[in-house]
């Protein structure tokens, strides 16, 4: 990963938000929204694990999507795992039960964030490069 490519990624995210605000999820191309789910799990795993992704309301469909786009299906099935822990595969709708279960599962749910960490390195140019294939500046 070089500067550039994480300079790179983030201006296009920030600029992608900054059209997502103004005119929706419709005003974004799809490789903007596959960078903006990518860019938001990884941060906020990178913060907090799978426990402050699921208290913000994170989809583990979008991240897993947004990963294959970019050829990186292990990290895709890994935020497919994490879903599936979940009875009903879906976090509980109540945040506080939610918490509740991914703490009875907090080890499992470390191992999965730690994966996430450890395939970012790999994901920034991977991203970069996906997004400049796409014409996006």
């Amino acid at each position: 990963m070089t500067t550039s490519d994480f300079e790179f990624v983030n201006g296009v995210v920030c600029r992608a938000e900054e059209k997502k605000t103004a005119g929706g999820d419709a005003a974004l191309r799809v490789e903007e929204r596959h960078a903006s789910a990518i860019w938001a799990a990884s941060g906020i795993i990178g913060n907090g694990g799978f426990q402050y992704f699921f208290e913000n309301g994170l989809s583990c469909e979008a991240a897993s999507e947004s990963y294959e786009a970019i050829a990186m299906p292990k990290t895709a099935d890994i935020f497919r795992t994490a879903l599936s822990l979940f009875p009903g595969v879906r976090p509980p709708a109540d945040w506080s039960e939610a918490l509740d279960f991914i703490r009875s599962k907090e080890a499992l749910f470390d191992i999965l964030s730690a994966e996430v960490w450890s395939s970012d390195e790999e994901m920034v140019p991977r991203l970069s490069n996906y997004l400049r294939a796409a014409g996006i500046q």
